[in-house]
């Protein structure tokens, strides 16, 4: 796993990266949030050693920080166990994403989920 936050990489790659440099997608397709399924996906990672399974999708946004693509209900989670200036590190996959790619991996990750407003 690569430890450095500040490339911007045009294919995939998986990062190591503190909490605190994650913050959330405003145009997140995802607009509700059940308070019972976010207990219950804070005591999964927790059971899982504090980490998600499955590392979050974002895109960098300058100065070593990242937008959560795919994966806010992950980060509020992660938040939630670790605190939001936490710089627990988290696994990423870091790629470079305009808006429309963006709005079509989540809108793929989110595809048979609830919550979602239409576009």
């Amino acid at each position: 796993m690569t430890s450095t936050t500040h490339i911007k990489p045009s294919s995939p790659a998986l990062l190591s990266v503190p909490l605190n440099s994650l913050h959330e997608w405003a145009n997140n397709p995802r607009k509700t949030h059940d308070p019972a399924k976010h207990a219950a996906l804070v005591e999964s990672i927790k059971s899982s050693g504090g980490r998600p399974l499955q590392a979050p999708l974002v895109r960098p946004i300058g100065s070593g920080n990242y937008e959560v693509v795919c994966g806010n209900r992950r980060l509020r989670a992660l938040v939630a166990i670790h605190g939001a200036t936490s710089a627990f590190t988290v696994p990423v996959v870091a790629q470079e994403l305009d808006d429309v790619e963006a709005l079509a991996a989540a809108e793929k990750e989110n595809g048979d989920r609830d919550g979602l407003l239409p576009l």
